[in-house]
């Protein structure tokens, strides 16, 4: 069974950007010019113990899940002693959403080796990229 944490996290979008309406002019005009890529955003805080466990699962998992229609790119790095954070692109906020299930069943073997409360989402549309 998927934790609650899991499944309110996973459910719940956060906007990356808190003020959407304080953007500047010229933020706006550049944003017209671009693509409407969209970017999910996950802290993984992982049970004591349990980390090379949760990156060989995430190794395993990741050419599949970046296979799939509308992924651009699927990155993971260690950001603490226990805390992976990852950062999914897609060409659209439809692909992102359209892919939200595949991704959620691609992550389910590593959810027990998290702690508790220890997945965090946040998706947004991609405002600068270089």
């Amino acid at each position: 069974a998927i934790p609650g944490s899991w499944s309110s996290a996973w459910s719940r979008r956060s906007p990356c950007h808190p003020n959407p309406s304080s953007k500047q002019h010229s933020v706006d005009n550049s944003r017209q010019a671009m693509s409407s890529k969209a970017a999910s955003f996950v802290r993984f805080t992982v049970q004591e113990g349990k980390l090379e466990e949760v990156v060989a699962a995430l190794k395993d998992a990741a050419p599949g899940y970046r296979s799939l229609p509308g992924v651009l790119s699927l990155t993971f790095a260690q950001t603490g002693a226990n805390e992976i954070r990852s950062c999914a692109v897609y060409d659209s906020m439809a692909s992102l959403d359209a892919n939200g299930p595949a991704l959620k069943e691609t992550l389910a073997g590593v959810v027990p080796l998290l702690a508790e409360g220890g997945f965090e989402r946040a998706v947004g549309e991609v405002v600068v990229e270089a």
